[in-house]
């Protein structure tokens, strides 16, 4: 059986920083159940989900959206066969049209696979996906919280 898209919590996953509140991120993954798993977790944290299962679907997203997604979260493998669709040459060609943030999101375990990504300088998340380790890289991706500065800084 396969493992799931992402981990239970070991222990409960805050709500994350203000600063990805309504923030629209682009998950692609050919795997309908790691899609509608990715909606689930990512929308329980107020993000605004869009999901394709591939590459004409994520071009699609650009368009469908006003000003497109925040952040992209792109499996490796997308689709059948030895190697799948490759999900990093899709990633690339995004960040460089579109200059966004993007993490590879992936089960694959095999070191040439991994050090493509790593050589690309994309982080890589691996599947199963801990809720407390997307939080963390999200919020990386998409700025650090809002804070308000008030009017006393502590200065006499």
């Amino acid at each position: 059986p396969q493992a799931p898209a992402i981990a239970a919590p070991t222990s409960p996953a805050a709500a994350p920083a203000v600063a990805v509140r309504g923030r629209r991120v682009l998950v692609i993954d050919d795997d309908a159940a790691v899609r509608e798993a990715m909606r689930g977790q990512l929308a329980s944290w107020g993000l605004q989900v869009m999901l394709a299962a591939d590459a004409a679907q994520a071009w699609q997203a650009f368009d469908d959206v006003a000003g497109g997604p925040d952040a992209v979260l792109c499996d490796l493998r997308l689709g059948t066969g030895p190697d799948g669709a490759d999900g990093l040459a899709l990633a690339l060609e995004i960040q460089a049209r579109h200059r966004l943030p993007l993490a590879i999101v992936s089960g694959e375990t095999s070191a040439d696979r991994v050090q493509a990504v790593r050589d690309a300088g994309l982080p890589l998340l691996t599947k199963p996906l801990r809720p407390a380790r997307l939080r963390a890289q999200l919020e990386a991706m998409l700025g650090p919280a809002q804070t308000v500065v008030s009017a006393s800084d502590g200065r006499s």
